[in-house]
């Protein structure tokens, strides 16, 4: 379009364009075909449903050059010629107008100009039934859109038109043409064709599913990702139902195109089912197999007993292994430090015999399974026990005859059968009946044992405590007899022992009397040696009830023995 036609344009622009703005351009869409451009020359639009085009316009505006060589002056129009200034003075773009429409011819009335017009061919004609469209921001039905021309020259500008079928149209093609103003409704160069395709329903079905487990083997505690997809026709129901059918586990929700599902604790094999929520009877089962948790060990706790021990004493160790899953719960034992020997190096419970003290001995115990976890204890032990000397017993007979001479009191030892009794020591009986009696170290020891009752208990510590036992007798007259401590407490024998150490014994014995009343008798041994050395045992008796007798034995040091003593009864002749 030449300069006066531009020009002319502006100045008309308010007669037509049905009350469009001024059109300060008019090559943005009439320098050549192309300037109105669509964003797709089809649009597919199902029976009853719509679709969207987009209609873009590229600005063209008034060159500095053809307002210099105007006719007329555009006293409107900016001086870059890209914008007009309306009557309160204000900058505006122009709204450039554009229709849709169906392509039909009309011939003009014969005029003094032509007297034999030919047929012209126009783009605006009315949409066919059944369709109906809308441009953004205009009325349903209005054929007329508006584009606003905003920016500089070359800029592209843009509305939005939406196609409409109802139910009852035919399906098919129909082809609209989409024109602008400035180029003329008539103009064939300068229309672009929209072809409308109105697609028949298709019928709703659900035609399949596919669903996938990743990973499909994994850990007790673990997840794995579940993912599924339907296949159908028509506008199908997308929405996908998950469950567990089997095995156990949960799913991080119910619906959706993925979900998560995390196992339980133990091993299993969980069946997770993907389905068509709209039909059921669609669906895939997806297996994940759960593998047992791996053992772990949690801790390792040692104990001993005891914990403090005697020089060449043992001490009992004990380790117990907590963890999970099935662990396993040997250990190895090992001394850290402060000798000894161990009975094993494997086994929940180990002997340790310790090394001559002062001594403290650590020792290790590790899980096989897992060597980092392990636990130590220590083990105190005692210094020697110095090597006893001789000890004296003194003491007074207080029913000791005066004039009785050759007197003489003695400690002596049986055999194993109390047949045959050695002599361990004597000393004489003054006149006035006191007497001091030297305490040898026995020349021969044997281990503690208790050989009465029917049925006994004990704890030796140190188990193998060596010991010897000795009665006190008097002999005068030829006569020997028995020497008992005159106190309301009655000595019962001195034990002798090589070390520290304790004794806690028990046993019981019945027997019936004529009467059938059975009788129980139980004798308890309660000894504690703080070295090496003499001790006195007492014994005291009381009765619980009237069948029931408790002979108690206990000891105590040798300096706290009795000082007053009286002759007893006569000892039996074997």
């Amino acid at each position: 379009m030449n300069r006066r036609l531009k020009l002319a344009a502006l100045l008309l622009s308010p007669l037509i364009g049905a009350c469009s703005m001024p059109n300060i351009e008019s090559a943005g869409i009439s320098v050549a075909p192309g300037s109105l451009q669509l964003s797709a020359p089809e649009v597919n639009v199902p029976l009853g449903g719509s679709g969207k085009v987009s209609v873009k316009v590229i600005k063209n505006c008034i060159s500095p050059e053809e307002q210099a060589t105007a006719d007329i002056i555009l006293a409107k129009v900016t001086p870059d010629g890209c914008h007009y200034v309306d009557e309160n003075g204000e900058q505006r773009d122009h709204k450039e107008n554009v229709w849709v429409g169906t392509q039909f011819s009309s011939t003009p009335e014969p005029s003094i100009y032509d007297s034999n017009p030919k047929p012209e061919i126009w783009y605006t004609g009315k949409i066919p039934d059944g369709l109906s469209i809308q441009w953004a921001n205009q009325p349903a039905e209005e054929q007329r859109g508006e584009v606003i021309l905003a920016g500089k020259q070359g800029d592209i500008s843009s509305t939005e038109l939406t196609v409409r079928t109802t139910s009852t149209v035919k399906p098919g093609s129909y082809v609209l043409h989409v024109t602008d103003n400035s180029s003329g409704r008539h103009n064939s160069a300068h229309n672009v064709k929209l072809t409308v395709n109105v697609t028949a329903p298709v019928p709703k079905s659900i035609t399949g599913i596919s669903a996938s487990a990743q990973p499909t083997t994994i850990t007790a505690g673990q997840t794995a990702l579940m993912s599924a997809s339907l296949t159908g026709t028509g506008d199908f129901d997308r929405t996908v139902r998950w469950s567990v059918m089997s095995g156990g586990g949960s799913l991080s929700a119910s619906t959706g195109a993925s979900v998560t599902y995390t196992s339980p604790s133990q091993a299993t094999t969980a069946i997770i089912r993907a389905a068509s929520a709209a039909n059921p009877s669609v669906y895939k089962d997806l297996t994940v197999t759960v593998k047992p948790p791996p053992p772990t060990i949690t801790g390792v706790s040692v104990t001993a007993t005891p914990t403090t021990i005697p020089s060449g004493g043992s001490s009992t160790l004990r380790a117990t292994v907590s963890g999970t899953n099935n662990f396993n719960p040997a250990v190895t034992w090992s001394i850290v430090s402060g000798g000894g020997t161990l009975s094993s190096t494997s086994g929940d419970t180990v002997t340790l015999t310790a090394p001559a003290g002062p001594a403290n001995i650590t020792v290790r115990a590790s899980s096989v399974a897992d060597m980092s976890k392990n636990d130590t204890v220590t083990v105190e032990v005692a210094a020697p026990d110095p090597q006893p000397g001789t000890a004296q017993l003194e003491g007074t007979i207080t029913n000791w005859n005066a004039s009785s001479t050759g007197g003489q009191v003695s400690i002596e030892t049986s055999n194993a059968d109390h047949t045959a009794l050695t002599v361990l020591s004597s000393a004489p009986v003054n006149q006035n009946g006191t007497f001091t009696l030297t305490l040898p170290v026995p020349s021969t020891l044997d281990p503690y044992t208790i050989d009465f009752g029917q049925s006994c208990t004990k704890n030796v510590q140190p188990a193998d405590l060596r010991v010897a036992g000795g009665s006190l007798y008097v002999t005068r007259d030829n006569v020997k007899r028995y020497l008992d401590s005159d106190a309301s407490v009655r000595l019962s024998f001195l034990i002798y022992v090589d070390r520290a150490g304790s004794v806690d014994a028990q046993c019981t014995s019945t027997y019936t009397k004529p009467d059938g009343t059975v009788m129980t008798e139980r004798v308890e041994y309660k000894y504690t040696f703080a070295a090496a050395g003499w001790y006195p045992v007492y014994l005291t008796v009381s009765q619980t009830n009237a069948t029931t007798t408790v002979y108690t034995h206990t000891s105590g040091p040798l300096s706290g023995a009795p000082s007053s003593y009286i002759e007893s009864d006569p000892v039996a002749t074997p």
